[in-house]
């Protein structure tokens, strides 16, 4: 009878315990999202030649960066992208903006053409009827280091200098 109890009260712990563990887990996989605000979303864009920029090869991975924080409500945050400067791939910091009145956001993309062209078409804010806005001006911005990327061979390839939100992508 002491054997079978002991057995009964090794079996509720190790369910406890597996209850637990997941409970655990439960809670740490609910803080992996994101915490930042960010902007609606807009309908994502269909890359073509007339509203992108033909680049012989695509971004880095992004930047690690340091986000500052929140400066007030209503604020969201527009993560750092890779913009083409003609000859090489320049970061722009991430930033807090106030979104534009019934605004919304198309983040950067790449896409091939059929012929294997590589097309890229930055971040932009748009209006309701699609149409491209200016950029808010940044509240406050995001910090990341200025270092060369390491290609897929291992070999470092130097990027253009980290840029200022807004900043002109040709200038490098």
């Amino acid at each position: 009878m002491f054997s079978r109890m002991t057995a009964i009260a090794r079996h509720d712990c190790r369910v406890r315990v597996t209850h637990a563990a997941f409970g655990v887990a439960i809670l740490l996989a609910a803080g992996c999202g994101s915490s930042l605000p960010e902007p609606d979303r807009a309908e994502p864009i269909a890359v073509r030649a007339e509203n992108a920029v033909e680049v012989p090869y695509p971004p880095p991975p992004a930047r690690v960066e340091f986000v500052p924080d929140r400066p007030r409500s209503g604020t969201v945050w527009i993560d750092g992208e890779w913009s083409w400067t003609g000859q090489r791939w320049a970061w722009t910091y991430g930033r807090w903006v106030q979104p534009p009145e019934s605004a919304t956001f198309s983040p950067w993309k790449t896409a091939r053409t059929s012929d294997g062209v590589l097309l890229f078409v930055p971040g932009r804010w748009r209006n309701a009827a699609g149409a491209e806005l200016a950029d808010p001006e940044p509240i406050a911005r995001g910090r990341a280091r200025q270092e060369n990327v390491v290609t897929p061979p291992g070999q470092p390839e130097k990027t253009a200098p980290n840029k200022e939100p807004g900043a002109n992508p040709e200038a490098d």
